[in-house]
């Protein structure tokens, strides 16, 4: 019954998707957020994106490379229809990849419902037995649309139109702990790599650190919603993200983020996005620089000439006009509320790096987070 309303949701929302007309760039205002339609009207001309979609207290992403898609997790199963909506929304036809990180409802739920709205290539899920209806739709699913599973090994690779996909773990069998059997991977694009990472915890990153495998990456898609079960210090150390996105529902009942996640992400340097601050985020790779895009920052038209944006995107980058008051060792956005009762005295503008002044021992704003 739930697989059966989910096909009535999403065929609703696939018949709304076709009554609109596909522009190059379409910006539509959804309770105070941008939803970006991206690049070219041609789904094979955009180079590297990622989107971290907004499933509440969940996980879904979607990565299109050169024509190419994958999507790694899709939400619980209420969310199901949003996901396979918002791919749909994208122009995407088929995925060549999907990956349920591990068995949790909260990242396998929606995966049924995208595999009926969505032609799949393969489907890429741990090798793990697990009792759940949920677990049970998922399977189901991938053999009546006649799609084939895969369980990827640590050191696997594949390809994503111009990326490559490494696959990290999990590194080893026999964990106690579902989360940990969790599949990580890295993905590369030119010089730009991002790392995802689903619910793997502090034993599992241990075991990717044991490996002396390159952790590295610019983006970190936070692991297990910012609990303080996951991003231990090491592993923070060994990735050294500029940026890093935390999947999370709003007020949610698990304290997600935990404070300390959120704390050595600051101490770090890491530009912090977060699904229920700012909804869905979006990457953008040329290979060698990374803009992002979330809600409230809208974009510019394009020109219609010649396809070239008529100003710079919208971009958040680590470099920035700051405001530090000298008084409480804090910086801020210069649009900050807090600056209407800072006092003149204590104010100072600066362009200094945000890592730099956090190794001034200047503290993000906890209102604007920097």
């Amino acid at each position: 019954m739930k697989r059966l309303k989910h096909k009535v949701i999403t065929g609703i929302l696939c018949l709304a998707a076709l009554a609109g007309i596909a522009v190059p760039v379409s910006i539509q205002e959804d309770k105070n957020r941008t939803v970006y339609q991206s690049g070219s009207s041609s789904f094979g001309n955009r180079k590297f994106e990622v989107h971290y979609i907004d499933v509440g207290q969940a996980d879904s992403a979607l990565i299109l490379c050169g024509g190419e898609a994958m999507l790694i997790d899709g939400g619980t199963n209420e969310t199901g229809h949003q996901v396979a909506g918002y791919i749909e929304e994208q122009g995407i036809k088929r995925l060549k990849y999907m990956i349920g990180t591990h068995p949790h409802e909260d990242h396998i739920g929606g995966l049924d419902t995208v595999m009926d709205s969505v032609t799949t290539d393969t489907l890429l899920m741990p090798s793990l037995e697990y009792d759940s209806k949920t677990y049970e739709d998922v399977l189901t699913a991938a053999g009546e649309n006649h799609v084939p599973l895969q369980n990827p090994a640590a050191g696997d690779t594949y390809s994503l139109g111009d990326a490559v996909v490494t696959v990290l773990a999990p590194v080893r069998t026999g964990y106690m702990d579902t989360n940990n059997f969790s599949i990580v991977v890295r993905v590369d694009y030119g010089q730009t790599s991002f790392l995802f990472t689903g619910d793997a915890e502090i034993e599992a990153e241990y075991d990717m650190l044991e490996t002396g495998w390159n952790l590295k990456a610019d983006v970190l898609k936070v692991g297990h919603h910012g609990s303080d079960t996951s991003t231990s210090e090491g592993f923070i150390h060994a990735v050294d993200p500029s940026y890093a996105v935390i999947s999370v529902g709003v007020h949610n009942s698990y304290g997600h983020p935990a404070e300390q996640t959120i704390q050595r992400l600051e101490n770090c340097g890491a530009v912090c996005y977060r699904t229920d601050e700012v909804g869905t985020v979006t990457a953008y790779s040329d290979g060698t620089d990374i803009r992002f895009e979330a809600g409230g920052r809208k974009m510019p038209e394009l020109e219609p000439e010649s396809g070239k944006l008529l100003e710079e995107r919208s971009t958040v980058s680590q470099k920035k006009s700051y405001v530090v008051n000298k008084n409480t060792k804090r910086f801020h956005l210069p649009e900050c509320g807090s600056m209407e009762e800072m006092k003149e005295e204590n104010k100072q503008y600066t362009e200094t790096d945000r890592k730099e002044l956090l190794k001034q021992g200047y503290l993000p704003c906890g209102n604007c987070n920097p």
